[in-house]
């Protein structure tokens, strides 16, 4: 079975939480014109065979109950490992996964090279309209804006973002500069985007889920250096608003110069 090259991957699990990862990959597949690798991960080889019938099964009865091409891989390994090296192998584009539990997350999205889109809800819309993309002092920030970009261009979406609010002099001298290399990258590629500065008294990743939440957002950016804090602090939180998490290694060259 040939597996296309830079496909959407879904991580099957038979699950709720697998069938929403669908429902937002299905949507994404449209946009981007893919095709949807169901991906079941099993304990050892020996298991496989006996895998493969009941997935295909699953694959076959997505592909006819949605018009659209559908493939299956049944891999041997430990879960949180074997899902990224999967999906680089076969370059998929994106992994398109249900989130159990924030623990859980961290574990398969953290090194993967493949950008990670984690659910926990039905999506709001049949595409996306609005996507948080949170900017701090870090000059890694810089890297997101290629992919902010190229998400903005692809999904043809709004990008709101969010900065914190600073009152020592040196931070926000660099606040200052990552903003100015921002707008001027986000310009010059004619993005559509808004700014908003967070309250005082606000925490800074409790901060970028509220702005998400009071603007009904489809998404929330976070790059993986920043995306386990980020969870962490969400524990407790009830965020259902869909996370795309994204490694700095990942690379696009959209934009000039170097960024690390």
């Amino acid at each position: 079975m040939e597996i296309i090259r830079k496909s959407i991957f879904v991580p099957w699990d038979y699950t709720d939480k697998a069938k929403l990862a669908f429902e937002h990959a299905y949507n994404l597949s449209k946009t981007f014109n893919k095709e949807i690798v169901l991906v079941n991960v099993v304990d050892k080889e020996k298991y496989v065979a006996d895998a493969v019938p009941k997935l295909k099964d699953e694959a076959d009865r997505l592909q006819a109950e949605n018009n659209l091409n559908v493939k299956y891989i049944v891999a041997a390994g430990n879960l949180f490992k074997t899902i990224p090296s999967v999906a680089k192998e076969k370059d998929a584009a994106l992994i398109v996964m249900g989130m159990h539990s924030s623990k859980r997350s961290m574990k398969t999205v953290m090194g993967s090279e493949v950008p990670f889109y984690l659910v926990q809800d039905k999506p709001k819309r049949d595409h996306i309209v609005d996507v948080v993309v949170p900017i701090d002092t870090n000059d890694k920030n810089r890297v997101q804006l290629n992919w902010v970009i190229y998400i903005a261009k692809h999904f043809k979406c709004n990008i709101n973002i969010i900065k914190p609010f600073i009152s020592n002099d040196s931070k926000n001298r660099k606040m200052k500069a990552n903003m100015f290399f921002a707008r001027r990258a986000l310009d010059g590629k004619d993005v559509v985007y808004g700014i908003r500065t967070s309250k005082r008294e606000d925490k800074w990743n409790h901060a970028v889920a509220k702005f998400a939440n009071e603007i009904d957002a489809d998404l929330i950016f976070i790059m993986s250096h920043d995306f386990k804090k980020f969870m962490k602090r969400m524990e407790g939180e009830n965020l259902r608003i869909p996370i795309i998490c994204i490694n700095p290694a990942t690379g696009l060259t959209l934009l000039p110069g170097k960024f690390a």
